[in-house]
C-alpha cells in the first residue's frame, strides 16, 4: 500500500463518519421513502433518506458531493430478521424514493448479468486470480455475451456458445457480426 492509497482509505472512514453524522438531526429524516415487498417466503422492509452535504465535499476534496443517501433494509425470513444499513454519496440530490428506485434497479442489471456470466462461462468456477488476468478474462466474457446476443438465431445464449466451440464457420458468422456496427 503506498502512502497515497492509505490516505484515501483514512479519507474514505472519514467521509462514511461524516455521512453517518448527516442523519443524527431529527429533521432530516422527516422524508423519507418505504418499499415493503413480500413472496418467495420473505418479507423486506426499506427505508431511505436523503440528505444534503455540500460542505462536506469540499472538506474531503470531493467536490462533486451534493448529499448523502442511506437506506435501512431489515428482511425477515422463516421468522429470522437480518437488517443492513447503506450509505451513498451522492453527486445529485434526488428523492429518496428515486434513490430507493435506481438502487433496486441498479442491482436488478447486475444479478441478471452476473446470472448470465456464471451460467454461461461459469464464472464463480473461475480459477485465475493472478495479476491482471481475472480482469482480462472478465473483459473478454462480457464482450463475447454481446457478440453472442447479437447473433439473430433463435438458439439460447448456452447453446450459441456451445456451437461457436464446435462449429468454426458459426464462430466466423458471430466474429464478422462484430464488425458491422
Amino acid at each position: 500500500m503506498t502512502p497515497t492509497s492509505g490516505r484515501r482509505l483514512q479519507s474514505g472512514a472519514y467521509l462514511l463518519s461524516d455521512a453517518r453524522c448527516c442523519f443524527t438531526a431529527p429533521e432530516d429524516l422527516r422524508h423519507q421513502a418505504v418499499t415493503e415487498e413480500a413472496g418467495h417466503g420473505r418479507k423486506e422492509t426499506q427505508k431511505a433518506v436523503v440528505v444534503s452535504a455540500k460542505a462536506l465535499g469540499e472538506y474531503h476534496d470531493f467536490p462533486e458531493l451534493k448529499g448523502f443517501g442511506r437506506i435501512e433494509r431489515t428482511r425477515e425470513v422463516e421468522g429470522k430478521a437480518t437488517s443492513e444499513t447503506r450509505f451513498f454519496a451522492l453527486s445529485w440530490m434526488p428523492t429518496p424514493e428515486t434513490l430507493l428506485t435506481t438502487v433496486r434497479d441498479h442491482w436488478a442489471i447486475e444479478n441478471a448479468l452476473h446470472w448470465q456470466l456464471d451460467v454461461s462461462f461459469r464464472e464463480d468456477a473461475a480459477r485465475n486470480r493472478k495479476d491482471n488476468g481475472p480482469g482480462n478474462i472478465a473483459v473478454l466474457r462480457r464482450r463475447a455475451l454481446d457478440v453472442v446476443r447479437r447473433d439473430p438465431s433463435k438458439m439460447s445464449l448456452s447453446m450459441k456458445l456451445k456451437r461457436a466451440g464446435w462449429d468454426d464457420k458459426f464462430l466466423r458468422q458471430l466474429i464478422n457480426n462484430i464488425s458491422v456496427t
